[in-house]
């Protein structure tokens, strides 16, 4: 009997001990001065801000699986960020740069919320609807086949999954950026005078990040890679691996243009583009994302995930990827020279 009674006054005594340790509290999010983004979410990704928590906790899902991805392909932790969707009509200022810097984020990235991605896709969708009728497309034709492809579809448009898929792309330009040349993210633009991503090739910048996307957006680069290969789309290997990104000189000029700008002087915001001008840059960089995808796939293919982190390794110390192939390709299963490579390339294209 005394015996149970001391058992059941030590267990009281333990369990007055582990309520009085104090629970850590979460960690919270530094606040950013003139940000109008109620809520935010912080994990080991970084720091997520958003109109609602759900928005917040798939901003922040989406960074975690980029920096899974970032992981598995470099071999390099991946960096703390912050994304704040803002949408087109917000930014980034110095202001708030400087809060997020000193809480510990690297990068930082603007972003569309749901509401406006949405209507973006709506809107998508009407000039696709209007295309599709041709002659017939009076404004109350369009409007009601919209209206059927929208009660169809429960009012969402278009896959969630390519969406998110955009995002990790994003992020996994931002990643390979602060992973292997991360002074390019002190100042506030990431070395845009030089390249459209970062500081490294074009080709690696877009491979990290198709490397990076959903399994549903991979797809369709991939379909898209095939499309391009029979139409006799596709440019040699070697220019592929030499050119600019087909978005770089459009890309520098809406950069002067934002400097130019007082207001926007030091923001970093959300640049979105509609119409014909949308067509015209869509048309000029799938085919590029479709190469970057179907490259990314021939390197793993042949060097297996490593030969990522190796390839910007050693480009991030000063080598080309010439002198890269000439030492150490053979290691990695690829060829010595880029005009091996690029037969080798060619073989593996025609099988896919």
């Amino acid at each position: 009997m005394n015996r149970s009674k001391n058992a059941v006054t030590l267990l009281c005594c333990l369990v007055a001990l582990v309520a009085a340790v104090p629970v850590p509290a979460a960690p919270s999010c530094p606040a950013l001065p003139g940000n109008p983004l109620p809520a935010c979410l912080v994990t080991p990704a970084g720091w997520f801000y958003a109109r609602t928590a759900e928005d917040a906790e798939r901003l922040a899902a989406d960074a975690a699986l980029a920096g899974e991805g970032f992981l598995r392909h470099f071999g390099r932790v991946p960096a703390r960020g912050a994304v704040l969707a803002v949408g087109t009509s917000g930014g980034i200022d110095e202001a708030q740069r400087q809060v997020l810097r000193a809480a510990g984020a690297q990068w930082l990235l603007p972003w569309l919320d749901p509401d406006e991605r949405q209507a973006l896709r709506r809107e998508h969708l009407r000039g696709a609807i209007t295309r599709q009728l041709g002659e017939l497309a009076t404004p109350d034709r369009v409007e009601q086949a919209l209206a059927q492809a929208l009660a169809a579809s429960g009012g969402q448009v278009g896959a969630s999954g390519v969406n998110r898929g955009a995002l990790r792309h994003e992020i996994g330009h931002l990643l390979l950026i602060s992973g292997f040349w991360p002074d390019a993210l002190s100042g506030p633009a990431a070395d845009g005078a030089q390249h459209y991503g970062g500081p490294g090739p074009d080709w690696l910048d877009e491979v990290a990040a198709v490397l990076l996307e959903d399994p549903e957006l991979a797809r369709s680069r991939r379909t898209a890679l095939r499309e391009a290969r029979d139409g006799a789309a596709l440019p040699p290997l070697s220019g592929f691996l030499a050119g600019d990104h087909p978005l770089r000189a459009w890309a520098l000029t809406q950069a002067a243009a934002r400097t130019a700008g007082a207001e926007r002087s030091g923001e970093t915001f959300v640049q979105v583009v509609s119409g014909e001008q949308a067509r015209s840059l869509a048309d000029q960089g799938a085919v590029f994302y479709a190469q970057a995808r179907g490259f990314a796939d021939f390197l793993e293919t042949h060097g297996g995930t490593s030969v990522f982190g190796a390839i910007a390794t050693a480009l991030a110390g000063g080598r080309s990827f010439d002198d890269w192939l000439a030492a150490s390709g053979p290691a990695h299963g690829l060829p010595a020279t880029v005009d091996a490579l690029e037969a080798a390339w060619e073989r593996w294209l025609a099988d896919e």
